[in-house]
């Protein structure tokens, strides 16, 4: 079955040059004056205001609909004062088919001027004053309307509605990256600082009515990031413990498997301890080992070919760092101290480059780090800390932090001569700008791939989706969390969501010494992903197990109903991800089973199926082939640490899988090097059949699992 999704072309293209944060892009039609009303016809649909009533007068039609209220509560209130609310001027320019209004603010002779346009199917609506004053913008919800729940539009949230009496999709999208305002969501908000001085009004605000959901999703009108497409095609593993010998040693390990294109972020290094007398962090610690040990760990790596990102953190700042300054702290509204983690209070913004320039240089020199890691910069909403002190640039004003932040990250590409890594939540306001973040998903999430692959992924190539405690059901309760590694259940789950929502191969900490699990990020997800990111998304379906729905049937529906998602890209590859609990037959030949997924295009077939009932791995595209038959059983052991036989899910230990050149009952990864191969088992020294016919081989798009008799 095919679906057409009428909006991806254009918005794909609209998302990765946007200037705004309006969800559609496109010449706009002829403002008129229809009595006392001005009306903005783009086609299918049409807005209109009374300039008279304000901008709460907003209406909108779809089609040949009803005129529907759409921002009722939709007025500039002047704090303490009132609502600006005199017209004191009105007409349309012709030349680019804007309105153009001026409304007096209450017991004042200033002026607030409103300029309102189309971009193709969306209201674009400009504020701005020439004197500030502490006011604020209600978020109107029309009447009849219900919030929707967008995965990873995280702090917008009820700015994606739905009518349903209508069966319309709304969005009031405040642009973030043009607002003078302190806190943009979910109500406008202008404050004055610590000296009275109140920053003066300056606001784009969309509005879109469309009977599609992909018509309402915001653009990120940020620039594309320079690493996409190498972070698409690396795996990113965490190391949050063990001293400096190991970590070195692991990624010798993985240099002796081929798995070079590795990015790899250390995140326990810092003089002091973790998260102690930030923000001096070096020299090492040297009870992990000391500068000379790290840095001989780091420099192999990179000579490998890797990334190595090292953990900073110039957002939180402790009291007892040597460092320590108040005048670098940002200042509250009421002049106290924005508290950060634990007991340190978060640096002023316009402050973090300061820090980061006394630091970052010395560790690319001394340490020979390719990469870097800053936590809580892009966990946190800019909006969360504008600094009030009067002498801070921006003050009052969320655009100081964001602005800040990202010269902090270009500074961090400059120095280290490669991407930047952050910490997920907020990621997606900063995505381009900042290089990758490990994406703050969750099993427990509507699953919805739509505003990420449409949206973000133009701009930036997330890794992972989730740290596996802030990604599972169980969180930080077991005390050993960082100890507990994924079951095999989960792991096959977190894949087959990297895989549907893009993201890059990772690693958590807790798997990095698994061998077998790193193997396959690298050898599975890391191809598959890099293919995905070199092409544009034409088509998103989803499946509830009676019918296919499309985007905007699926986010209506009841969370748990809808767990299966097919993706089509224009360079012919197909990836169905099944999260259901029961097989999902996608055609006459091929289920996928429950937590699996089927990835096929012209060259190229991936998969982790249970095809007539044997669970197996594979990826091949000419160039690459891996196989894992999972004849191992697995389970985890009370601390963690290893796994151990005993797993009625895997294979039983007789099973010979034949796909493409392969044929194997152990794991195995086949790269071609010129004209040679070079053959792994994984792990190596593992006894077992391996048949390969790499004479002009091409992926098999049949599933072909025999039995034999175990080999030994």
């Amino acid at each position: 079955m095919t679906m057409s999704l009428s909006f991806i072309s254009c918005l794909f293209l609209a998302a990765g040059y946007a200037s705004d944060v309006c969800p559609q892009h496109g010449s706009s039609s002829n403002a008129r004056t229809e009595g006392d009303m001005v009306v903005f016809d783009a086609g299918e649909v049409a807005y209109r205001l009374e300039p008279a009533k304000g901008l709460s007068s907003i209406q909108g039609r779809f089609k040949d609909g009803r005129w529907i209220a759409l921002a009722e509560g939709f007025v500039v209130n002047v704090t303490g004062v009132g609502p600006v609310e005199t017209l004191t001027h009105a007409k349309i320019n012709r030349e680019d088919s804007s309105w153009h209004g001026r409304y007096r603010f209450p017991n004042s002779s200033d002026e607030m001027m409103v300029r309102i346009d189309l971009s193709g199917g969306t209201l674009r609506v400009r504020l701005s004053a020439e004197k500030g004053c502490p006011l604020a913008i209600p978020m109107p919800e029309p009447a009849g309307s219900r919030g929707l729940d967008i995965p990873y539009l995280r702090g917008y949230d009820g700015t994606i509605r739905y009518l349903d009496d209508d069966k319309l999709f709304f969005s009031y999208l405040v642009d973030w990256t043009q607002t003078n305002s302190a806190v943009p969501v979910p109500n406008i908000s202008y404050r004055p600082n610590l000296a009275g001085q109140t920053p003066p009004l300056g606001e784009l605000i969309a509005i879109t009515l469309s009977d599609e959901i992909h018509g309402v999703l915001p653009s990120i009108p940020n620039s594309v990031s320079p690493y996409r497409a190498e972070i698409a095609d690396r795996m990113v593993v965490e190391f949050w413990y063990g001293n400096f010998d190991r970590i070195g040693e692991t990624l010798d390990l993985y240099h002796g498997y081929g798995m070079d294109r590795t990015a790899a972020i250390i995140h326990r290094w810092q003089r002091y301890g973790y998260d102690c007398k930030l923000p001096d962090i070096f020299p090492p610690d040297p009870k992990r080992g000391g500068l000379e040990t790290l840095r001989a760990a780091v420099r192999r790596a990179v000579g490998y070919g890797m990334r190595v990102a090292l953990h900073e953190n110039y957002c939180d700042v402790y009291p007892d760092a040597p460092s320590y300054d108040e005048a670098d702290l940002m200042r509250l509204e009421n002049g106290e101290f924005q508290p950060a983690w634990t007991n340190s209070k978060h640096c002023s913004p316009s402050k973090m480059k300061l820090h980061a320039g006394k630091v970052m240089p010395t560790i690319r020199r001394e340490i020979g780090s390719n990469a870097c890691f800053l936590d809580v910069h892009s966990a946190q909403a800019p909006w969360f800390r504008p600094d009030f002190r009067p002498d801070a640039p921006h003050s009052a004003q969320m655009k100081g932090t964001r602005l800040f932040t990202n010269e902090l990250w270009n500074y961090a590409r400059e120095t280290y001569g490669g991407p930047v890594f952050g910490e997920g939540a907020y990621d997606w306001v900063h995505a381009g700008c900042l290089d990758a973040a490990n994406a703050s998903l969750s099993v427990r999430e509507r699953f919805f791939v739509d505003f990420i692959l449409l949206r973000m992924r133009p701009l930036a190539i997330n890794h992972g989706v989730g740290y596996y405690e802030r990604w599972n059901r169980f969180g930080y309760e077991p005390k050993d969390w960082m100890l507990q590694t994924p079951w095999p259940e989960e792991m096959d789950e977190y894949r087959a969501m990297e895989i549907a929502f893009g993201a890059a191969a990772n690693v958590g900490h807790q798997a990095n010494h698994v061998v077998e699990l790193v193997a396959k990020e690298y050898y599975l997800v890391r191809p598959l992903v890099s293919r995905q990111a070199d092409s544009q998304v034409t088509e998103i379906a989803y499946h509830d197990g009676q019918a296919w729905l499309t985007p905007s049937q699926a986010i209506l529906c009841e969370q748990d109903a809808v767990r299966r998602v097919r993706i089509a890209y224009d360079n012919g590859l197909v990836v169905h991800v099944n999260r259901s609990g029961e097989a999902w037959r996608i055609d006459s030949e091929t289920a996928v089973g429950p937590l699996g997924f089927f990835a096929q295009g012209p060259g190229v077939l991936a998969y982790t199926n249970n095809h007539k009932g044997y669970w197996c791995d594979y990826y091949g595209d000419g160039e690459l082939f891996y196989l894992d038959s999972r004849n191992s059983d697995w389970h985890a052991d009370p601390l963690g640490q290893r796994w151990s036989p005993d797993n009625p899910r895997a294979n039983d230990g007789e099973l010979l899988v034949a796909e493409g050149p392969v044929e194997t009952d152990t794991a195995v990864a086949c790269i071609r090097t010129g004209e040679a191969w070079r053959l792994f088992m994984i792990p190596q020294g593992r006894a077992g059949h391996i048949r390969l016919r790499l004479t002009n081989p091409t992926p098999n798009p049949h599933f072909s699992p025999v039995q034999r008799m175990r080999w030994f």
